[in-house]
């Protein structure tokens, strides 16, 4: 996963150079308005994606490029405890209990954590959580196997936009913890 963000202005063709096997692969963008994905922005029903932050009451990150947390530093093979605070505007997932026959029930919110990059493997005590729309605390600890700089993710989705969504703008968030993990 990554994210581009073009100059207001910007004119000039965007294209991806790709090399895979030894062969380049030349990949056009587009910036016409009905390509670009702003999860930001919501969708038609008013939903926005789930709010993150790595401090309580501290700021907070939505959509694909959420918010960037750390570094934290660790040990190798010793847990580092990642906290997370998540909360939900509802709407998504009350229209999809309403339409699923469940009332005006809203539906948690997940975090996933994963490595995003990092140079050993990270095992997490909670790969997932489940999280209720009004607002709550992600824990896990993740322990690394080697040496080096990591970045962690913790991947937010509203249940509307994990059940749903696949690639569409709506309704999830990245946010990212730096950690330095040293012997």
């Amino acid at each position: 996963m990554f994210i581009i963000k073009i100059p207001a202005g910007y004119k000039e063709q965007v294209v991806w150079h790709l090399e895979n096997q030894g062969k380049t692969f030349h990949i056009p963008g587009n910036l016409k308005p009905e390509y670009v994905i702003d999860a930001i922005a919501g969708d038609a029903s008013g939903n926005f994606p789930p709010q993150i932050s790595f401090q309580e009451n501290g700021p907070m990150g939505h959509g694909p490029a959420g918010i960037t947390a750390g570094p934290l530093k660790a040990k190798v093979g010793q847990p580092l405890t990642v906290d997370a605070w998540v909360k939900d505007d509802g709407v998504g997932s009350a229209l999809l209990a309403m339409f699923m026959g469940g009332g005006d029930r809203k539906l948690p919110v997940t975090v996933k954590w994963l490595k995003q990059q990092g140079p050993g493997e990270v095992v997490f005590t909670e790969p997932t959580a489940k999280v209720p729309v009004e607002g709550g605390k992600a824990s896990t600890q993740a322990t690394f196997a080697k040496a080096g700089d990591y970045l962690l993710r913790a991947q937010v989705n509203e249940f509307s936009g994990e059940m749903t969504a696949g690639h569409a703008e709506c309704c999830w968030t990245n946010g990212f913890v730096k950690v330095t993990v040293s012997n």
